[in-house]
């Protein structure tokens, strides 16, 4: 008997364990029928695909042997401060420096930020506004102050 893929056993089990919650959270959603898809309908199809590639990754770890590979901390941390960065943006300065703090944050994961990167934060943070607030007319605030 040989020993599993560690990195694709742990990717498997991950991806299941994530199909099974959103799987769980959709569960209060009304399914509805094939003329009349309810709003739980795409999450559960979802969910369930997820589940099933999750299943066939895992199992499918079992056929070469493998280590589980170093863990890159930083990168890791930083993409995951890059999502915290959105979300704190958003609430309290509203999107355009959501989306900018988000970009450079999530380059620091590959070193220093340089012009183009900052270029590219001014880039997105006009196209989501122009995109969103513009165009759809959703309504979510450009630019918030967080004193009021």
């Amino acid at each position: 008997m040989h020993r599993a893929n560690a990195r694709d056993l742990a990717a498997g089990i991950l991806v299941t364990v994530i199909g099974l919650l959103f799987l769980a959270g959709a569960m209060g959603l009304r399914f509805g029928t094939t003329r009349n898809i309810g709003p739980g309908f795409f999450p559960i199809v979802l969910s369930i695909i997820l589940i099933g590639q999750g299943i066939l990754l895992t199992a499918s770890s079992f056929k070469t042997p493998g280590d589980f590979p170093k863990i890159a901390w930083r990168p890791l941390l930083l993409v995951a401060g890059a999502i915290a960065a959105f979300i704190v943006a958003l609430l309290f300065f509203g999107a355009v420096p959501a989306v900018m703090a988000t970009v450079i944050v999530g380059s620091l994961a590959e070193g220093r930020p340089s012009f183009s990167i900052f270029a590219l934060a001014v880039f997105l943070a006009l196209a989501i506004w122009l995109t969103f607030v513009v165009g759809l007319g959703v309504p979510m605030p450009a630019l918030r102050s967080p004193f009021g």
